[in-house]
């Protein structure tokens, strides 16, 4: 029998704010109010621990961005004005991939209530 061969997972998601409140009250605030070194460290972090891609899983929130854009009135008033711009900047000088997903432009709840 061939010895089975399985790759390491090398990758993860993220997010600053997790779209479900009951499932994010452990650690919701906790991202809301990280600092710049915070999220620096954090991505250091995952590089040191083997990871070489990140996901960003949402963008937006509830209606709310994580950076500045027209499609929304209202952003979200985090203890960093832009942590998108933070976690990019430091994968850059650390050679961490980063993708970015669209995420929850609305409420994700529309499309299963609508139907």
């Amino acid at each position: 029998m061939k010895p089975i061969y399985t790759k390491p997972i090398t990758g993860t998601w993220f997010e600053f704010r997790h779209h479900n409140t009951k499932e994010g009250k452990y650690y919701n605030d906790t991202l809301h109010n990280f600092t710049e070194s915070q999220w620096r460290a954090k991505v250091r972090e995952m590089k040191e621990a083997g990871l070489d891609q990140i996901a960003l899983l949402a963008t937006a929130l509830k209606d709310k961005a994580y950076f500045k854009t027209d499609i929304f009135p209202e952003k979200w008033q985090l203890a960093v004005d832009d942590p998108i711009e933070i976690v990019l900047d430091e994968a850059d000088k650390i050679g961490l991939k980063v993708y970015m997903s669209t995420g929850f432009y609305g409420n994700y709840r529309d499309r299963f209530e609508k139907q």
